[in-house]
């Protein structure tokens, strides 16, 4: 009997924490049907932030959701936001024994950089597996991670999504995840911030 109940109560646990991802979108006004495809793995109400895990172990979703009342909050928001990224990967002074000192940063190949998938302005960087940037080996990163940014015009929202995804997998796992459920909203340009991701400018 024993062995019939513990599969029984997974799969109720599995199901209520596929219900509780949708369920959290829900609450927060956003029409999107992951159809089960994330698991809850953390939710915070104020600031609205979501994560979920694939059930098929593909990868993360972040979910980030802020009130934009007008155009001035939401350059100031993506600006901050964008900044944040970028300067992750600035130059700095990496401090060895003695008087030597070597300045580092993390070459062109992991610098992350601007691309549009199926009309979508997208940040293509990498992360650890504690979903920390700035990884400049490609032994320390574990994630390849994707950002983008989708106005929600009917209730004045800025939605931030990220993608985690493992480096082992494709990436159209990732852009099919953006193009199928946020077809909705509208993908913000970020062609203005491309400087700030030229490896010359960093200082």
């Amino acid at each position: 009997m024993k062995k019939i109940i513990w599969p029984m109560l997974f799969l109720v646990f599995f199901s209520c924490a596929r219900n509780d991802f949708d369920q959290a979108l829900k609450q927060q006004s956003l029409p999107i049907d992951f159809e089960g495809l994330f698991t809850l793995k953390s939710f915070s109400p104020g600031p609205f932030i979501l994560i979920g895990e694939s059930i098929e172990n593909k990868g993360l979703i972040k979910i980030n959701v802020r009130p934009i009342p007008n155009d001035s909050t939401l350059d100031k928001e993506l600006k901050k936001q964008i900044v944040r990224i970028a300067s992750q990967f600035q130059f700095s002074m990496a401090p060895y024994p003695g008087q030597l000192t070597q300045a580092i940063n993390c070459g062109k190949r992991f610098q992350p950089r601007i691309i549009k998938e199926n009309k979508i302005s997208i940040i293509k960087a990498f992360a650890n597996k504690r979903l920390a940037l700035s990884i400049c080996q490609s032994d320390e990163f574990s994630y390849d991670l994707i950002t983008a940014y989708f106005l929600d015009a009917k209730s004045n929202q800025l939605i931030s999504v990220e993608i985690y995804q493992s480096n082992l997998n494709s990436s159209k796992w990732s852009y099919g995840i953006l193009s199928k459920y946020f077809n909705e909203y509208q993908s913000v340009s970020l062609d203005q911030y491309e400087s700030l991701f030229k490896i010359e400018n960093y200082k």
